[in-house]
């Protein structure tokens, strides 16, 4: 296991997803230094993972990306179909969210709400299995 450089935004019970092109996504979480309830975070840092990641700077690893709509933590993401999905986090997590990654034509990526679900919520988890989408557990 290696450990990444720290990211922009300090946080915890946030979300990570590899993208297929060798990008790693980081989302949402609470504010390790501001434990409070309104502490969450909808904000997205990616980076690329080149060879040499291991010599880079903190500042020119992590990139913004565009936030989520929704504060979330304790969440699922996943990739599925070209798009990351996020989803869970408790009350404000029952509608889940999709991710276009950054392109030429969105820097930052897009997020887009999806349909309320409310049985998402705390803890829930992301599987996929024969190209089915599939969220398992939660409180």
């Amino acid at each position: 296991m290696h450990r990444l450089p720290p990211m922009q935004v300090s946080r915890s019970a946030g979300a990570a997803v590899a993208l297929p092109d060798g990008r790693v996504c980081v989302a949402g979480g609470r504010n390790t230094r501001c434990p409070s309830a309104d502490g969450e975070h909808a904000s997205v840092e990616f980076c690329n993972l080149p060879s040499d990641w291991q010599t880079a700077s903190a500042s020119e690893f992590w990139h913004q990306a565009a936030p989520m709509m929704k504060p979330r933590s304790s969440f699922a993401m996943a990739y599925f179909k070209v798009r990351v999905i996020a989803t869970g986090g408790g009350p404000k997590g029952q509608r889940a969210e999709l991710f276009s990654p950054p392109d030429a034509d969105h820097p930052f990526g897009q997020w887009t709400l999806t349909t309320f679900f409310s049985n998402l919520n705390s803890c829930t988890s992301l599987v996929i299995c024969n190209d089915r989408l599939f969220a398992v557990g939660g409180e």
